[in-house]
């Protein structure tokens, strides 16, 4: 197990990795590039596996991973969201921020390392989107996850003048799948709520430290009724308030993670990233760290 820890942080991230039985331990890697986006393939049996805050370095915050579960079953936490895989079925999740894997049974998964600024031009509100299963059965999620197996099985067969077109496309098809709309909704509904939904994100965003952003001003300024705002945003599985906040303590435990952080007082921090009560957002993010501001900035030192 220590040897699979180190061989999965000199390829992919720093974790911690665990056997919950206990018992012999046996795991495969194989690591290829295209250009700046890596591809990682991963089989071993059961285990559990860790990104905490106090590991994630700069080059992490870099990056958003993409997986595509091949075969077994895998359990991803990141923030206040859960998601089950499926073989075929892709999820996103952020290397910037912690999140934890649960393997109960032998699995084989590939992962694709890719630049957050290359997704973010393709996918604005990306945040939206981590920890989020994208079934893979059928349609754009079943288009992508096949198009990253092929393209990982054919690494060695593309030839340097198509690097870059190949791995472009492979990005427009991954946004795609994405921010496919719900299939039920009609057509014209649903490209009207998405860009409804991208305009609601855009401002929540540009406005995310403001202490007066609350569902009412969103609501004014994308002109429609508060209450048709929260019954849009609910479609997303979370309420907007729900998404300031995470949103507002994601930046938090950012600031709080930097280098020089120790010299901004956690006050500061709390009111430049929106929250008027620095009560309110101590016990806040503990609820969603699992330790105050405090002993979080002392674990990222």
């Amino acid at each position: 197990m220590s040897s699979w820890r180190d061989l999965v942080r000199d390829t992919l991230i720093d974790l911690d990795c665990e056997s919950p039985r206990g018992g012999p331990f046996t795991g495969y890697l194989s690591s290829r590039d295209l250009l700046e986006t890596r591809f990682v393939q991963v089989a071993a049996v059961g285990h559990r596996a860790s990104s905490h805050g106090r590991r994630i370095s700069k080059y992490d915050r870099e990056h958003i991973h993409l997986s595509v579960l091949e075969a077994g079953k895998v359990k991803i936490f990141q923030g206040d969201r859960e998601v089950s895989l499926q073989p075929g079925d892709i999820a996103i999740f952020d290397a910037a921020k912690p999140y934890h894997f649960v393997i109960e049974t032998s699995f084989v998964q590939t992962v694709v390392r890719v630049h957050r600024e290359d997704l973010a031009k393709r996918l604005p509100n990306i945040h939206d989107f981590t920890a989020r299963r994208i079934p893979g059965g059928k349609g754009a999620g079943r288009i992508a996850s096949t198009h990253i197996r092929e393209v990982y099985n054919q690494l060695d067969d593309i030839s340097p003048e198509n690097a870059r077109m190949v791995q472009r496309n492979l990005l427009d098809i991954v946004a795609c799948a994405v921010s496919d709309p719900e299939p039920r909704l009609s057509p014209m509904f649903r490209e009207h709520q998405h860009l409804l939904l991208q305009r609601i994100m855009w401002f929540v965003e540009e406005n995310l430290f403001n202490d007066d952003l609350t569902c009412e001003s969103v609501a004014r300024a994308v002109g429609i009724s508060e209450r048709y705002l929260r019954k849009l945003c609910s479609t997303c599985g979370y309420s907007l308030s729900e998404r300031i906040l995470n949103r507002r303590l994601e930046e938090a435990s950012q600031r709080l993670s930097y280098a020089n952080a120790v010299k901004a007082p956690i006050t500061s921090i709390a009111y430049d990233c929106g929250f008027k009560d620095t009560a309110h957002f101590s016990r806040a993010f503990k609820a969603k760290f699992g330790m105050t501001p405090r002993d979080f900035r002392n674990c990222s030192a």
